[in-house]
């Protein structure tokens, strides 16, 4: 039988919530090869997979970038459509030849933003839907928004009616598109990740920290910050300071926050740096989490630990809403507002039970194996050949 070849569409900037879908997929899947666009280090960081293939853009291409081609598509609308259209395919033309089937799998990747141009990512998918016309075509583990205008929603609900199945992670994302009969909704894919778990570290904390979003005000955020993890030193724990992404800007807020204490006893910086299994046997071994990512969430769910979520995003409340979360949230908003002690006492009232996320987070890929197992037929499925 031949190999089927799917071209993977993914976050691929060393961030563990990303790369954990990726190492989930490639071992879900080890006789489908896999080509994904991203860094060479990734060759090294995935170099046991040798059903992954990387392919990146060559130096000449990257030189034309989102913020060159946004100013021709203000300046000259028409020329610069085109060229966008040239760009994306100088990049990929190749690989959408080369495989059989599409595969986007991630998290909060269709936003919309107000300073950056969402355009050049509504185009590839465009692109996508050309040169996959006829072919299967994927949507996975994500979730839709924030969005600004119903434009935004509309070119996607273009995009996403070719698709086989668009599996969101959450019910709200699913009710925006509730009209497409593609849509669904089962749990996050990390909810079910095989951890080998750690021996708990007596009286541990984790933090996983990320930089202040939208306007708050970053020295009283960092403050706050380095008040805590001082009140826990002082009650005798161990710290782990966790950086999920370094291009997003987790280590540089983590390194400003230890230049703020005024000890550093018993402090642990862990950088996530493409070692996935090391850093998840330090995550596991923690007893408490305060979960900036939202992908600490669901580790230190799966890893048993206490947790307290510290709320950036309606993704994350979306998902605590779906899980039936007890107890209390940290809104990044008002965290400068709180009272360590406050926290330290509180955050083992908070419970949760996740048994239905891990069974059900399987199911993200039920439609896709079909398709890749060749269990049955796609009976229907895909709009562009029965329909």
């Amino acid at each position: 039988m031949k190999k089927k070849k799917v071209l993977l569409k993914l976050y691929s900037e060393f961030n563990l919530g990303d790369d954990l879908f990726l190492k989930i997929i490639l071992e879900r899947y080890p006789n489908v090869k896999f080509y994904l666009n991203a860094d060479r280090r990734y060759k090294v960081v995935f170099k046991n997979k040798s059903n992954l293939s990387i392919f990146n853009s060559s130096k000449i291409v990257k030189l034309y970038n989102k913020g060159i081609w946004f100013l021709d598509k203000v300046l000259y609308p028409k020329d610069g459509q085109n060229s966008l259209v040239k760009y994306i395919n100088a990049i990929n033309k190749n690989y959408f030849n080369l495989t059989d089937i599409f595969v986007s799998i991630g998290g909060s990747i269709f936003m919309q933003e107000k300073l950056l141009p969402y355009y050049f990512d509504i185009e590839y998918y465009k692109q996508v839907n050309l040169f996959y016309k006829g072919k299967p075509k994927f949507y996975l583990g994500c979730n839709f928004g924030p969005f600004l205008d119903s434009t935004f929603k509309t070119e996607y609900e273009c995009i996403f009616k070719k698709a086989i199945d668009v599996c969101f992670r959450e019910e709200y994302s699913k009710k925006l598109f509730e009209n497409l009969n593609n849509v669904r909704h089962k749990p996050d894919i990390v909810f079910g990740l095989k951890i080998n778990k750690a021996k708990k570290i007596d009286r541990s904390v984790g933090f996983s920290i990320i930089s202040p979003r939208r306007n708050i005000d970053t020295n009283k955020y960092l403050q706050k910050y380095a008040e805590l993890i001082s009140y826990y030193q002082a009650n005798g724990y161990k710290i782990f300071l966790f950086s999920f992404c370094k291009k997003q800007g987790d280590e540089k807020t983590i390194k400003e926050i230890i230049k703020l204490l005024p000890k550093r006893d018993n402090i642990n910086p862990v950088f996530y740096d493409g070692d996935i299994e090391s850093f998840l046997k330090l995550y596991s071994s923690v007893e408490q989490g305060y979960c900036g990512r939202f992908h600490a969430m669901i580790l230190s769910m799966l890893c048993n630990q206490t947790i307290y979520p510290v709320v950036y995003s309606d993704k994350m409340t979306n998902v605590l809403q779906d899980i039936n979360y007890n107890g209390d949230v940290i809104l990044m908003d008002n965290f400068h507002h709180l009272e360590p002690e406050y926290l330290f006492k509180s955050i083992s009232l908070n419970s949760y039970s996740i048994t239905n996320q891990i069974i059900e987070a399987e199911e993200q890929f039920q439609i896709l194996d079909n398709c890749l197992f060749e269990t049955i037929g796609l009976n229907g499925n895909h709009p562009e050949v029965y329909h």
